[in-house]
Formats: C-alpha cells, sequence, structure tokens
C-alpha cells in the first residue's frame, strides 16, 4: 500500500501541472507560520527620528516590504539615489508585490509607524530608504529605530536619547503609502 501511495506522489509530481501542489504547500506553510508570528522578517514597528542635524529642512523616508523574488531584487539591489530616481516605475511594475509607506518628517521630529500594511509579516524583505541620505535591511529587526544624522543614517532598537531633550516633537502624521 505505501509503495503505491509513494508512486502515485512521484508520479503526480512528476506531471505537468502537478508540481505546482508543492508549491501551494509551500505558500501556506509561509501564510501559517507568519499568522503566528514567525514570518520572514521581524518587523512590527519603524521608528524614525530626524535630528536637526539632519541635511534638508524635511526628510522624505520609504519603507518598502517586497514580497516576491522580482520585487525582492529590485529593493535589494537599489541603492537609495535608484530607488528615489525609479520609485514610480518600480511601484507600476511591482505594485502588487511589494508595499510602500512613505514618511514625511521636518527636522527635529520623530514618527513611530506601528500600523504596517496588511500582511506585511510575508515580506521577504523589509528595507528603509531616506532621500539624499542612504539606506538600510530592516528584515531581521522587530522595532528598528531610524536616526537621520547629516548624511547619515544611525539604526538602533530604541528611539534616540536625542528625542527625550526638550524642543524635541513626535507625530504620526505624514505617512502615506504611494504604491
Amino acid at each position: 500500500m505505501k509503495i503505491r501511495l509513494i508512486s502515485l506522489f512521484v508520479l503526480c509530481g512528476s506531471l505537468p501541472g502537478c508540481g505546482s501542489l508543492g508549491n501551494l504547500a509551500a505558500g501556506l506553510i509561509d501564510r501559517s507560520t507568519a499568522l503566528v508570528g514567525m514570518g520572514p522578517n521581524e518587523v512590527k514597528s519603524v521608528g524614525v527620528f530626524v535630528t536637526k542635524d539632519a541635511p534638508q529642512h524635511a526628510m522624505v523616508a520609504e519603507i518598502v516590504f517586497a514580497y516576491s523574488d522580482a520585487s525582492v531584487a529590485v529593493v535589494s539591489g537599489s541603492s537609495f539615489e535608484q530607488w528615489f530616481d525609479n520609485r514610480e516605475g518600480y511601484c507600476f511594475a511591482y505594485g502588487n508585490e511589494m508595499d510602500v509607506v512613505r514618511i514625511e518628517l521636518p527636522r527635529g521630529y520623530s514618527a513611530a509607524v506601528n500600523d504596517l500594511p496588511d500582511g506585511h509579516n510575508l515580506a521577504r524583505v523589509v528595507h528603509i530608504f531616506v532621500q539624499n541620505v542612504g539606506q538600510y535591511d530592516l528584515t531581521k529587526l522587530k522595532t528598528p529605530w531610524i536616526t537621520i544624522l547629516d548624511k547619515k543614517l544611525n539604526v538602533g532598537t530604541t528611539p534616540s536619547p536625542v528625542l527625550k531633550k526638550p524642543g524635541s516633537m513626535e507625530t504620526t502624521k505624514g505617512t502615506v503609502q504611494p504604491c
């Protein structure tokens, strides 16, 4: 009986179209593990703080969640210059394979983004791109805080001590999803 069952699975796997059963099973396993908090990425929230030393009066940061092989390749292979030069094209070509959260903050402000896109825990990579400053892979961090300094990013897991100084302000406004 076992030999017949094994033969059936081997035969089914070798027929055109039947190999998709394995892909379906793998997709269901990915979704199930993500539902219990064991998805491909660890990100639960993202904090961004723009210091008063930032190079511009207002900074633009985009958090990108990539789900497919193609979008992972684009996001992982892009510098911050390439991302901002080609973002509209990437959104057009891969819009259903990625989510983008855009944050615009003036100097001295911070934003804690807890309301991430639906299904964000299924994203295979999560990157932040900061215009005219840099980018960082956030995939393995749970609650990253990105501090934008003069032409440099400082990435940690807690808010910058600068946030506690008088005159710093916090906001959750200014987040949009351009894709």
